[in-house]
């Protein structure tokens, strides 16, 4: 899967800052402790949603095998086992009462300026900075903590004189800043609430040209304390070039760096699959071979109970064969957690992304997608699975209009920070669409921006 980086140019209102070299000057009123700089030194060691112009009115059509043809109206229609049921969710008009929400919410776009949304008032600040440029924003489960790497030029659209790591607060507002060293190749996430992960393959010329796995360090945002995770296991896949699972490469680690997925490759299996590693006792917990290493994204839920990947196992059918696989931590076995191949010929699972309460999964899908393989298109749809019930919903909320392997990743559903309600993007095409707030309680949605993909949402509040 191509990991997804929203490279934007970010001085956000909520901010208030600025920069010169690599000192941050703290705002006039700052509403988080001034910024330190600390002198870290990193070790080498199908449904038929509605055409755009009606989307106010949802209505879809589903062609479930081997159930017959079912016409699906915005009502809640249950279907035979394995759970899986249309619930489509109605989206307002744009003369409709706003949906409630709060926090702040950071949106990139390809245009020359960014801006952050104030969930509660509805007001979207645009900011332009011109001789600084953002990249790789990273949140917090919680949405109490934000990070992304700054870059200071010599003048608008002139080089970069010096390069950064921000840590901020719940309103966005710089805390620290730690100077970006050689060898740092991006921000990959957050671990837990206190550490980030950094992915570090920039050290190495045969990491950084994708002919071995990528090395990361994790960093203590507190402490400043570093561990670097090599990825030293069995028959890690060396096929060239290696994956990169959203920044990680092909190692994914659990909160507490007890378990990591990975993938290998031997004779044995004779194609690649996902292993589950406990790394205290250094042995194999669970096996699960797959067709395909890269259109994948394994992922560890925030409270680092579950994992899940989205994959299409080597069982002998199509490519087109995603589902979702998962288990506990102490998993002897990947468990299949949904069946959609069962009401739907073909499936493409995009991306997915976990509630920060560790209950729901939403993630984009397009079921019987047209045309010959790798090059197929079809309408992306959004899907949510409860992992405690197994239950999985279909929104009809749409994603992109014609999604294919050579488009453009759409960006990952956003969750807020208290599970309730989800960000997504809404594609027309490659360069138009907008953004839905989709609220799960009161089952509508509202569109709040357009020609944007939501980066991060924080708990915090914008400045005035």
């Amino acid at each position: 899967m191509k990991h997804f980086s929203l490279l934007v140019t970010f001085a956000m209102a909520v901010l208030a800052a600025s920069c010169s070299g690599t000192q941050m000057a703290p705002s006039a009123t700052p509403l988080a402790p001034p910024v330190t700089q600390i002198p870290t030194q990193f070790a080498t060691p199908t449904l038929i949603p509605p055409s755009p112009a009606a989307r106010g009115t949802p209505t879809a059509i589903a062609t479930l095998s081997p159930a017959a043809n079912v016409v699906v109206t915005p009502t809640s229609v249950s279907l035979a086992a394995p759970k899986l049921k249309i619930d489509c969710i109605s989206i307002l008009p744009q003369n409709a009462p706003r949906l409630t929400s709060k926090g702040v919410v950071v949106l990139g776009r390809s245009g020359p300026a960014d801006a952050s949304l104030d969930m509660s008032t509805g007001v979207l600040r645009d900011f332009a900075q011109p001789i600084y440029r953002t990249v790789n924003f990273v949140s917090s489960s919680d949405g109490a903590k934000l990070a992304y790497d700054q870059l200071t030029l010599d003048k608008p659209g002139g080089q970069i004189i010096s390069e950064a790591l921000v840590i901020a607060g719940a309103d966005g507002r710089p805390e620290k800043l730690i100077p970006w060293q050689w060898g740092l190749s991006n921000i990959v996430g957050w671990l837990n609430n206190d550490q980030l992960i950094i992915n570090i393959a920039a050290k190495d010329p045969d990491e950084n040209r994708s002919a071995k796995p990528a090395t990361l360090v994790s960093l203590d945002t507190k402490t400043g304390q570093q561990r670097t995770l090599r990825p030293n296991f069995p028959n890690i896949d060396l096929d060239y070039p290696t994956a990169d699972w959203n920044g990680w490469g092909e190692t994914v680690y659990d909160p507490n760096l007890q378990r990591v997925i990975y993938s290998a490759n031997d004779f044995s299996y004779g194609r690649a699959r996902f292993v589950l590693w406990n790394l205290q006792t250094q042995t194999t917990l669970a096996n699960l071979p797959t067709r395909d290493v890269y259109w994948v994204q394994p992922a560890w839920s925030p409270d680092g109970k579950l994992f899940a990947v989205q994959t299409n196992p080597d069982k002998g059918n199509d490519w087109w064969s995603f589902e979702l696989y998962g288990g506990g931590r102490d998993a002897t076995q990947f468990q299949q957690w949904t069946h959609l191949t069962e009401y739907y010929s073909k499936v493409m699972i995009q991306s997915f992304t976990w509630s920060p309460d560790s209950r729901h999964i939403a993630f984009w899908f397009v079921p019987n997608p047209q045309g010959e393989l790798t090059i197929e298109q079809g309408q992306m749809q959004l899907g949510i699975l409860d992992v405690t019930t197994g239950e999985v919903a279909i929104t009809c909320i749409p994603g992109d209009d014609a999604f294919s392997s050579s488009s453009p990743d759409l960006a990952p559903p956003l969750w807020s920070p208290d599970s309730q309600q989800l960000l997504v993007e809404d594609r027309f095409t490659n360069n138009a669409g907008q953004i839905l707030l989709v609220d799960l309680s009161q089952h509508i949605a509202e569109k709040v921006a357009d020609n944007m993909g939501p980066a991060v949402w924080l708990t915090g509040s914008s400045s005035k």
